[in-house]
């Protein structure tokens, strides 16, 4: 039995820190709220004169949907001489290019051997005017309202990159739903609270704009699969964060099936990966010398998501319960609990994020659902590091209220 204890040692000591990073998130969450509380809703004051933007469409085979998004960025109500619309038709093996030829937008057919949304971006840098003053970046799939720009130009003052609000599209899956929660909620619970306290965000792939002059010299530098990740951390590293912008939104669509999801979220978790190990040690050393959002940042990097602590604080709690010789005191394992379950439901609840009723208690069941899904995922993303493919997600066609798969 003695010779077990410097493994209950290690067990007592790796729960503390995880105890500890949840706490840590738990104080964001609520000192984030509680200044966003007592700021309360500033207007975003107009811009001195239009900013000049570039808007690049990152479009593989979305002949079927990119119609959408051409139509409603071609009805902004933004000055059309201070805008350039940018359409990068990037391995297509259907009619994108074609159907995105209209006037006002320009079309650009790029191939490369390799796939990843940095290559379409990266082609379109040629084309982007000298005077631009920022980029915009969008996938195809995206949907936008008319004072979409608007809103990001007066947001754009003295900042290097903004992201805007994601949130999901319409859609009857029941996968999509939980994911669509899942968007919400980290809206809701993590990336407010951060802008609240000044603290950056990552850009999201689509919906982010960045200074024309930093995108000329960070994005030849991009080679992770997940390109926005590998974009924040060059900023960090650069003394820069990304703002997050929620006085107006983008619509995305999420994955239907959950071949596509595992899919996608094994890609974002190989990138993630990739990114972790050339980038965390850099902003800890930035962390050590004052940084805030450096260390920040290299946290979310080696801890992206709650449903680790979560897990963790929850393994902690019944270790106390039982009394196992690894156990935590169980007055911290509660104050955890409470942290990652109590405050979570609350903010959830007087957000009004799902109805309190049987509706509501379905779609938290299926958000606790894809959450799990990171572990196995997770899993297979580190076996399969080296696998830097990139799979088209079938999207779907909305027309008012309706969805219509596209296949």
């Amino acid at each position: 039995m003695q010779r077990l204890w410097p493994l209950w040692r290690l067990a007592k000591a790796i729960q503390w820190l995880v105890l500890l990073v949840s706490f840590y998130q738990t104080f964001i969450t609520i000192a984030g709220h509680v200044a966003g509380a007592l700021k309360g809703r500033e207007a975003s004051p107009s811009p001195a004169r239009p900013v000049r933007f570039t808007l690049i469409v990152c479009a593989r085979n979305e002949a079927r949907v990119i119609g959408q998004l051409l139509d409603d960025l071609l009805a902004q109500e933004y000055p059309r001489d201070a805008l350039q619309l940018l359409v990068v038709a990037h391995n297509c093996e259907d009619a994108t290019a074609a159907v995105a030829a209209r006037p006002g937008v320009r079309v650009i057919e790029a191939q490369t051997a390799q796939p990843g949304k940095r290559h379409a971006i990266r082609a379109a840098l040629p084309h982007i005017p000298s005077d631009c003053e920022a980029i915009g970046v969008l996938d195809a799939d995206s949907r936008v309202d008319a004072t979409f720009l608007a809103a990001v130009a007066a947001a754009m003052e003295g900042e290097t990159c903004i992201q805007v609000e994601t949130v999901p599209q319409p859609s009857e899956g029941w996968l999509s739903h939980g994911y669509g929660l899942d968007r919400r909620a980290r809206n809701l619970l993590w990336w407010k609270p951060r802008e609240n306290l000044g603290l950056g965000v990552t850009a999201s792939g689509s919906g982010f704009f960045l200074r024309a002059s930093m995108a000329r010299q960070l994005v030849p530098e991009l080679h992770a699969v997940t390109e926005d990740l590998e974009l924040t951390a060059l900023l960090a590293l650069a003394g820069h964060r990304v703002r997050f912008l929620s006085t107006t939104r983008i619509r995305l669509q999420e994955p239907h099936g959950l071949r596509p999801l595992v899919r996608q979220r094994a890609r974002w978790a190989r990138g993630h990966f990739g990114v972790a190990r050339q980038v965390v040690p850099p902003l800890l050393a930035r962390a050590l010398r004052g940084d805030l959002r450096a260390a920040d940042l290299a946290l979310y990097l080696v801890l992206p998501t709650r449903v680790l602590t979560r897990t963790a604080v929850t393994l902690a709690l019944f270790s106390a319960l039982v009394g196992a010789p690894w156990r935590l005191p169980l007055r911290a394992a509660l104050a955890g609990m409470a942290g990652e379950w109590l405050v979570p439901a609350g903010l959830a609840a007087h957000a009004r994020l799902v109805p309190l009723n049987l509706q509501g208690l379905r779609l938290a069941a299926r958000l606790g659902v894809i959450g799990l899904l990171w572990f196995p995922i997770g899993v297979w993303a580190a076996v399969t590091s080296r696998n830097s493919s990139w799979d088209h997600t079938p999207r779907e066609i909305h027309d008012g209220d309706r969805s219509l798969p596209v296949t």
